[in-house]
């Protein structure tokens, strides 16, 4: 989980019309994706709401976000002529509070039977959520990385 707070000068149009527009913003930008895929954001915006998803697209298989995928949901507001983009990027929402609710039963569990054989269990789950989410935590930065890129290329006029 990223928290993400950026502001700028430029009105909230304008922004929004410029992260909207991926060709501009990842103008130029070389992805180091061991597949040969490029970030693609989906970006919706309801009455302050902002959320961009992000798929990887141009690799042999499809992304199909798993459980819902990477996403930023967040605000984006204008006030005194500052515009803010804040919010949180999550991957795979669902997937992470099964696995927290697991881990907090196996704790309990753990501590009321005095079997702390169970660790192990413990260290399989963090092992697979390392190894099969690996791709899918790395589309945190590429959300990270886009929101600031576009605000950095409109601050420049380019």
């Amino acid at each position: 989980m990223k928290h993400i707070k950026i502001s700028t000068e430029h009105t909230k149009d304008e922004v929004l019309s410029f992260i909207k527009d991926n060709n501009k913003v990842n103008d130029g930008v070389k992805f180091n994706d061991k597949y040969g895929g490029k970030p693609l954001m989906h970006i919706k915006e309801n009455n302050g709401k902002l959320r961009i998803k992000c798929e990887m697209i141009g690799r042999p298989t499809k992304d199909d976000g798993f459980l819902m995928g990477t996403v930023f949901r967040g605000k984006i507001t204008e006030r005194d002529g500052i515009t803010t983009i804040s919010g949180l990027i999550t991957t795979s929402v669902i997937y992470h509070i099964a696995l927290l609710a697991l881990t907090v039963l196996l704790f309990v569990q753990m501590f009321t039977y005095s079997a702390y054989g169970l660790i192990s269990v413990l260290i399989f789950a963090i092992g697979f959520e390392i190894m099969f989410f690996k791709d899918e935590f790395k589309k945190q930065g590429y959300i990270q990385r886009y929101l600031e890129r576009a605000i950095r290329r409109l601050n420049s006029g380019k």
